[in-house]
């Protein structure tokens, strides 16, 4: 690896490319260190990307260039300061202000004259810069980041709004970006072309359309089975963690996406080449983190796009998107006529099928030639491929024409007679009617339970044979129920079929919560490894259901503790579960009531930290399942890590994402902070102990808590490294003094 001091000198003698490895290098660090100093990922991104830029504009002062590292993270520092400060009094930073923040390292206790004169100098280059830009590019500059306006406060300033001056700041920052460096290399030289960082643009599509042609950059869903056109409002699952990234992202920024589908369903990890590049811009209205780590989202598409190139980031994809103006140049007689016609056509293909007559009057309604063409196709039953084809047929007259081609002559005959499209309708035949019995209950749970199978990847067949055993409906009260779809709505009735589906199911309205998604709690159970004859606890029982499947799982010879904390709740749990002899249902506080020792324990809230007691009262082999959640609005969002006591100590890893209700009595505020930070900076699939031992935070400390470490040495490596350590009279306490 190269050093700091050579990239620097490699910098400084004119090579701008030797600046990027440093960028790389200190990136995740500074992040690190404004998140903790602001906490919002804005602010910090805001505070770093200004540090590297004044990083190197005063690289000259720099005086010891091996120190890169602490002189740049010391800048963080500083602007971090001034940021908050800034902040809590209610003003931005003065014009030029925040270029007084570099930190003086080498022999000066302070800075000299030169190195004054050389910020000052730097100071002016910028200026020089930004006067080169346009008009409304300077005016949003100066206004946004050197008077410390709001996007609101310069909207009334200047009637623009706040989407169109977001495009303006996009746009100045890489050409001011571009000027700059040349400016640093060396004045005289012909400005290169450098390639653009990809900067996300906080726009709606309508404003971006109207900019000078250039791609916006949004980030990228694969989809799999669907083509998303414009004007569609659609649900899609997403269980993807390029996906599910994406999606953060784009409700972080502007809630824009760019769906674009794959060329084969089958691929699990598409690459660039896999995905068409036509596609839809489209706004996430809704999303809904699923307790089985997977997300619901509602789509609803806004205009065609074609990606000018994909660009793998770490954890998902980012697309470079050329809006798609849609003109059409037939007259307007022809135009109303072929809208009429079309419209006489699609109610003609529908009548067979049973459409609701709405849709007919909805889509009858539309005159808008784009529209009416999309709408159409997500109605038609073709191949993906065919929508595909019609999605990059830009000229919505054209679109038309294709699409009635695609009614089929069982439904419709076209004929053109002249100016005229007549349609046929040929008799249609009911199939007929045949009367069955309805399923038993018996037979329902048998499906549910293979439902889930299917779904959470069941291996334990005594889970599977639970859920054909348990009866949902017990637990839940009397019918109809409230299932969750996005929101909640209601059974049609009170017939219990409607429980054995893969829903949440209300339990109390006032606080929103759940009976819990029965493939995740499937795949908790199953991940549990139960044992007939097992003692297991099951902390925010709730009212009992997966109590239920946990003591069928252990069996009569088994027992479970039920902890529920609320007492409404708890009482429920009691009455539903008084027939099973080998369940104790205690109303307290999960992580203060002492079970005493156990095989197994399923938390079903979200935690901020292992209580201690529950690791205490794990029996060799003993498993935790416990989700590490940070606080979200509503309720709290992480990972299920899954703890294992093993003869070397604590075995651990996360196994699966979750969206769930906080855990009363095991959240600490600076807990959750520290958490936080840790799944900000990525890296949880690594983790692979838990440690209890005392010990100073090392670089294999994922997350460094009170009382406990999650680490990525796992139980053995630690244990030779405890053992060599001993070996010569010495007990090392952290891991940085390990050769």
């Amino acid at each position: 690896m190269i050093q700091d001091d050579a990239l620097v000198k490699r910098v400084l003698s004119g090579e701008k490319s030797a600046f990027g490895p440093l960028i790389d290098r200190y990136w995740p660090r500074a992040i690190r260190l404004a998140l903790r100093m602001l906490g919002d990922v804005a602010d910090a991104e805001d505070v770093v990307q200004d540090a590297f830029l004044q990083a190197l504009l005063s690289l000259r002062s720099l005086r010891a260039q091996a120190q890169f590292g602490a002189w740049l993270l010391g800048i963080v520092s500083n602007l971090s300061r001034m940021h908050w400060r800034a902040r809590r009094n209610g003003h931005a930073l003065e014009d030029g202000e925040r270029w007084m923040t570099v930190p003086f390292m080498g022999t000066d206790s302070q800075p000299s004259p030169e190195v004054l004169y050389e910020a000052r100098e730097s100071y002016n280059i910028v200026m020089a810069a930004l006067a080169t830009l346009p008009a409304d590019q300077q005016q949003a500059v100066r206004l946004h980041y050197l008077k410390g306006l709001t996007l609101g406060e310069i909207g009334l300033l200047t009637s623009a709004s706040a989407g169109a001056i977001k495009v303006r700041l996009h746009r100045a920052r890489a050409r001011l970006r571009l000027a700059l460096l040349g400016e640093f290399a060396d004045m005289r030289e012909p400005l290169p072309r450098v390639e653009e960082e990809f900067y996300m643009i906080e726009a709606t599509a309508q404003e971006v359309g109207k900019g000078n042609g250039e791609g916006i950059r949004l980030p990228l869903v694969p989809t799999r089975d669907i083509i998303v056109f414009p004007h569609m409002v659609v649900p899609l699952f997403l269980g993807r963690r390029k996906s599910l990234r994406a999606i953060e992202e784009a409700v972080a920024k502007n809630k824009l996406v760019f769906l674009a589908a794959q060329r084969e369903a089958k691929i699990n990890d598409p690459r660039a080449e896999d995905i068409y590049m036509v596609g839809t811009v489209a706004s996430v209205v809704q999303h809904l983190y699923l307790p089985d780590g997977t997300m619901k989202v509602l789509i609803e598409g806004e205009r065609r796009g074609r990606g000018l190139r994909y660009r793998e980031q770490a954890d998902f994809f980012l697309a470079e998107v050329e809006e798609i103006e849609e003109r059409w140049s037939e007259r307007s007689g022809e135009l109303e006529a072929l809208v009429r016609d079309v419209n006489a056509a699609f109610a003609a293909y529908v009548l067979p099928k049973k459409v609701p007559p709405p849709l007919i009057g909805a889509v009858a309604a539309i005159k808008d030639p784009a529209r009416l063409a999309d709408t159409l196709v997500a109605n038609l039953e073709i191949g993906l491929e065919d929508k595909q084809m019609l999605l990059e047929i830009f000229d919505p007259v054209e679109r038309l024409r294709k699409v009635l081609e695609y009614m089929p002559s069982a439904a419709i005959k076209v004929r053109l007679e002249g100016e005229q499209l007549m349609v046929h309708t040929e008799p249609q035949f009911t199939p007929q009617q045949t009367t069955s019995t309805e399923l038993s209950l018996e037979t329902e749970r048998q499906r549910y339970a293979e439902e889930l199978r299917q779904k959470a990847q069941l291996r334990s067949p005594a889970v599977v044979r639970a859920f054909t055993q348990v009866p949902r409906e017990h637990y839940l009260g009397p019918g109809p129920w409230k299932v969750l779809d996005l929101e909640y709505h209601a059974t049609a009735d009170a017939n219990p079929r409607h429980l054995y589906h893969n829903v949440l199911v209300e339990i109390d309205a006032a606080r929103q919560a759940n009976n819990g998604q029965p493939s995740f709690l499937a795949f908790l159970i199953d991940a549990l490894e139960l044992q007939e004859g097992e003692h297991v606890v099951h902390v925010g029982c709730g009212t009992g259901y997966y109590t239920a499947i946990l003591a069928e799982v252990v069996g009569p010879t088994g027992h479970v503790t039920a902890i529920e904390i609320d007492t409404e709740l708890a009482t429920r749990a009691r009455s539903n579960l008084v027939n099973l002899s080998q369940v104790e249902v205690v109303q307290a506080d999960g992580g203060e009531y002492d079970p005493g020792p156990v095989n197994a324990i399923l938390v079903n809230a979200g935690a901020t930290h292992p209580r201690l007691l529950w690791l205490d009262r794990l029996l060799p082999g003993g498993r935790l399942l416990l989700p590490l959640t940070v606080t979200t609005t509503p309720g709290s969002t992480g990972h299920i890590l899954k703890v294992t006591r093993v003869e070397q100590g604590y075995a651990a890893r996360f196994i699966s994402r979750t969206a769930i209700f906080p855990c009363i009595g095991a959240r600490e505020l600076d807990a959750d902070r520290r958490l936080w930070e840790a799944f900000a900076q990525g890296g949880w699939e690594s983790v692979r102990s838990l440690r209890r031992d005392q010990h100073e935070p090392a670089l294999t400390c994922w997350l460094h808590g009170d009382g406990f470490c999650l680490s990525t040495l796992d139980t053995a490596a630690r244990s030779r490294r405890s053992a060599g350590a001993s070996r010569h009279g010495r007990w090392f306490h952290s891991d940085r003094n390990l050769v």
